[in-house]
């Protein structure tokens, strides 16, 4: 996610707050291994372990739901969602696309569609439904979890005000504690 101004911060914060308790709640998808900010290009990533090819929809749902969990936690925070979240919703469109293929649906041309502030229009009722799904999930676990997601919003920015701009896995685990079941 892009760092343009000071006030963003705490936006991109509860973003990545939000891709980090998703992936740490998620039965699928291996807890955080680090949080970066990049000042230099204003920019910030939760890093995961690199997730294997879905095999199901259920893969696809958990890989979308970590895409747009950190939709969920500027949702939790903030009500809404800001612009930038783009990348993450085309990511979530992706997987989308991939239950498509994995029902055997007939391949259609792909329209390039750029997101601003809501899900395009032109995309289909389907495609809809399942992205519907993947954001209900993230936001249920984010809000399932808002002890952690707050207990980490405040670890990442007493960090970045005192200039620290990477937190690793034992730090994340240390504040998120164990794994839920």
């Amino acid at each position: 996610m892009l760092i343009d101004d000071f006030a963003n911060v705490v936006v991109v914060i509860a973003h990545e707050a939000g891709h980090a308790v998703t992936a740490w709640a998620s039965p699928m998808i291996s807890p955080p291994m680090a949080i970066r900010f990049f000042p230099l290009y204003g920019g910030a990533e939760c890093e995961v372990v690199s997730l294997p090819e879905p095999n199901s929809t259920t893969d696809c749902l958990e890989f979308a739901s970590l895409f747009l969990g950190g939709i969920a936690g500027e949702t939790a925070v903030f009500g809404g969602f800001n612009r930038l979240a783009g990348n993450d919703l085309s990511l979530a469109l992706a997987m989308a696309v991939w239950v498509r293929k994995l029902r055997g649906a007939p391949k259609r041309r792909a329209r390039r569609t750029y997101f601003l502030s809501k899900i395009h229009p032109s995309i289909s009722r389907e495609l809809h439904g399942f992205l519907d799904q993947s954001y209900d999930l993230a936001v249920s676990r984010v809000t399932a979890h808002k002890a952690a997601h707050d207990e980490l919003r405040n670890l990442l920015a007493r960090g970045y005000a005192s200039g620290k701009i990477e937190w690793k896995e034992a730090e994340l685990a240390a504040c998120l504690g164990p794994k839920p079941p």
